[in-house]
């Protein structure tokens, strides 16, 4: 209504299930109780003068009619395209070394490579393989699709040129068995499961601008270090790699916060799909890099190097351009920080802590200029002026204390809709590593494809991915927005999350039925990564949904409890039991993987829910006793039988030793009185 009066067209904030309207204490006289030190700062905080902080503008945000600016001029959009490169550069780390060991080992020595090229050999000269046999030698051959005279002539060529490669880079080579090759492999997620809920809390406290430049900058390090600890000795190389997981589990919970303290609800859909592109651009340039550097005949090296080099340049560029909130960063404008402010809850609780620290600095402030002119001598004058300017940063760390509650752990370990995201998280990462690590080999030992070729169908498959996931990040966002056929946000993530959970176990079931068909199998393969994307708006936006506070730790339990790429690989060593192209094994793997879709989708189905869980609140119930002292300060405040509001503001300058309570100061909405004396 006030926005009416003025001429101006209000905008609405986007409705948030379970919850009400938070502005509804922006008082309709900010103005001139911003000039005559009138009610309390719950009433204006929004409106008032905020200072400049920590280098931020003043902020004079009257949240009523506040206009979203233009995308070119928003500040926060470019500091996410920045901080989206860290998911290209977690996940081009994790997998370079499932490229390089290719190139790494000696092919001479592993004893798995030996079966391989006992098979290739056979088919490059016995035209007689392709029938069948009783000699055990050609079971795998036998079982897997038939080998024409094209296959027959490459594989002999491949031969060939393995053996030339082998001599001429001997020196790079490893004499490491599968099983060695194995624990490179899982090195980096057994250290990305263990401290993903610490990064969480590390920086839902002290901010992702610090935690997410210290990983990305460590990293490199990592990067930069492995080829010579490589060829010091293979523990080196193990411990490098389970300390690069380690940092990685860092960076991905660190994203999350960002995104929950910088966006609006309405912004988060669409930013979580290229959250996922972003991810698989790194598989696809990794793969493309180590094709490049085979057909060139370079080193394995290069690819460290390069992720070494992109994280350091990344690591330093986000701590010089990125703050942990939008009122922290200088170049914000204040038509944008109103704009968050009218929409974001962490924004404005955010600026109340400032504004409570700068109300409290200027009273105890005040206090120590009137005991500075009373009498006594200098020495004295000089050591209370200094006890109370102790006092004024004890009371300032306490002040930002507030805003670092404890976690609610018990509440969220017990929360369904938790767990459904947790057990459905699990499910989706481990039929998505299955396909991307099992599916090179399954192309090559199966249907008997060319290498180069299998590296442009993997490529082409994360391309369909990348296009199709901002189409339906984009389709998310305004389901959500517009709420078709009435549905609620529940009911939009768990149609969006049972489209891509059904949709894959039915393709992957398709595959395992399939005939020795190449079109077929990589148009069901290109339909399953295409549905994939369909999560972007399902469980990729739950811990976002289901708390604005704890989303990075939410998220961070998801990724500790996805051991996927832990037990993936010994699930289909099971499986395969060294036949390695046995299509009926192959027929159980994918028969495995579209199971485990298909539970996924139905414990969404069952447990999903997207409303804004008790547990957001800084107190919940039953984990901090239902004390108010972590309460923002817009509701510690009270109404008087007089309509006048309160705000009680505690000096913490230290209890007296006879348990003397602190001293409250009370604002009154009249004219200013003298400020009161701290006990």
């Amino acid at each position: 209504e006030v926005a009416k009066s003025r001429g101006e067209q209000p905008e609405m904030a986007e409705p948030d299930e379970g919850k009400g309207s938070s502005l509804t204490s922006v008082s309709l006289d900010a103005e001139d109780n911003c000039s005559s030190g009138g009610p309390t700062y719950a009433t204006t905080f929004a409106t008032c003068g905020g200072g400049s902080g920590s280098g931020g503008p003043d902020l004079e945000l009257g949240l009523a009619g506040a206009q979203k600016p233009a995308a070119i001029k928003s500040l926060r959009y470019y500091i996410m395209l920045l901080a989206l490169l860290s998911p290209f550069i977690v996940t081009y780390s994790k997998t370079i070394i499932n490229f390089a060991i290719i190139d790494m080992i000696d092919p001479n020595y592993s004893s798995r490579n030996k079966s391989n090229n006992k098979v290739s050999q056979m088919i490059a000269t016995d035209p007689g393989t392709s029938n069948q046999t009783i000699h055990q030698d050609y079971f795998d051959l036998d079982n897997s699709c038939p080998v024409s005279d094209e296959v027959r002539a490459r594989l002999k060529r491949e031969l060939a040129k393995d053996e030339k490669l082998a001599i001429e880079t001997k020196g790079e080579k490893f004499q490491w068995d599968t099983d060695k090759q194995g624990y490179l492999k899982s090195a980096y997620s057994i250290g990305h499961m263990l401290l993903q809920v610490v990064g969480g809390r590390l920086s839902e406290i002290y901010g992702p601008q610090f935690i997410m430049s210290l990983s990305a900058c460590l990293i490199a390090l990592c990067c930069l270090s492995a080829p010579f600890l490589a060829s010091i000795h293979y523990y080196l190389l193990f411990g490098d790699l389970f300390f690069l997981g380690i940092l990685g589990s860092f960076m991905t919970p660190s994203l999350i916060t960002l995104i929950s303290n910088w966006l609006t609800p309405g912004e988060k859909s669409l930013t979580m799909s290229f959250y996922l592109v972003s991810s698989r651009l790194g598989y696809a340039f990794s793969s493309l890099l180590c094709g490049l550097l085979i057909d060139a005949q370079l080193s394995w090296r290069y690819l460290f190097y390069s992720a070494g080099w992109i994280s350091l340049v990344f690591g330093n560029l986000f701590f010089v351009c990125s703050r942990n909130q939008p009122h922290e960063h200088p170049l914000i404008s204040q038509a944008e920080l109103k704009y968050l402010a009218s929409k974001n809850k962490l924004v404005r609780e955010a600026m109340a802590r400032r504004q409570a620290d700068k109300l409290e600095q200027t009273e105890l402030q005040t206090v120590v200029t009137s005991k500075g002119t009373g009498t006594g001598s200098a020495n004295e004058d000089e050591h209370q002026t200094n006890d109370q300017n102790n006092s004024i940063n004890k009371s300032t760390k306490q002040q930002h204390a507030k805003g670092r509650p404890a976690a609610p752990w018990r509440a969220i370990l017990t929360n369904p809709p938790v767990w459904a995201f947790i057990v459905t998280k699990f499910c989706v990462k481990l039929m998505g590593d299955t396909v991307q690590i099992e599916l090179p080999s399954y192309l090559k030992r199966v249907m008997h494809m060319e290498s180069k070729y299998n590296g442009y169908i993997n490529s082409a498959n994360y391309v369909i991915f990348c296009i199709s996931c901002v189409a339906v990040g984009t389709l998310a966002k305004w389901a959500n927005k517009k709420r078709p056929f009435g549905w609620t946000k529940t009911t939009v993530r768990k149609v969006f999350q049972c489209t891509a959970s059904f949709g894959v176990s039915l393709v992957l079931f398709g595959v395992a039925m399939s005939v020795c068909d190449e079109y077929t199998t990589l148009g069901l393969f290109m339909a399953m990564f295409f549905v994939t994307t369909f999560s972007t708006g399902g469980e990729a936006q739950l811990p976002l949904d289901l708390s604005e506070r704890y989303a990075g730790t939410i998220h961070a339990l998801g990724g500790t409890l996805a051991i996927s790429g832990i037990i993936e690989p010994i699930m289909v060593g099971q499986f395969l039991l060294g036949h390695s192209a046995d299509r009926s094994r192959w027929k159980n793997i994918w028969l495995g993987a579209s199971a485990i879709s298909f539970l996924g989708g139905l414990i969404f189905l069952l447990l999903g829910d997207a409303k804004i869980q008790p547990f957001d609140e800084i107190d919940a119930p039953g984990e901090s006793g239902g004390s108010d002292k972590n309460k923002p300060a817009a509701k510690r405040n009270e109404t008087t039988p007089n309509g006048h509001q309160q705000q009680e503001q505690q000096h913490h300058a230290g209890a007296n030793s006879d348990g003397a309570t602190k001293t409250v100061a009370v604002v009154e909405p009249t004219a200013p009185e003298e400020p009161a004396t701290p006990s």
